[in-house]
């Protein structure tokens, strides 16, 4: 972290979360297009660091928690109303 937003305040890493449930079976194209949007992030949006995926710990599982990080509320806010 650090440096300076804008308003010549202290930049701070900003996160959101999603939580999702996928419908049963679309479990593999989902993740497919997750991998795909994850690299529009990063190459098209200012201020993304980067997300974390997770699952429930059963192979069956469609539940992903989605955790999307930036560098600051600047970024976030700017993906946010894109």
């Amino acid at each position: 972290m650090g440096g300076e937003n804008q308003d010549g305040e202290q930049a701070s890493e900003h996160t959101v979360v999603v939580n999702i449930k996928i419908k049963p079976d679309c479990e593999r194209d989902y993740d497919e297009w997750l991998r795909r949007f994850l690299v529009v992030l990063e190459r098209k949006v200012p201020g993304y660091l980067g997300t974390t995926t997770m699952m429930e710990t059963s192979k069956d599982s469609t539940v992903r928690h989605i955790i999307h990080r930036f560098r600051d509320k600047a970024s976030l806010d700017a993906w946010e109303n894109s």
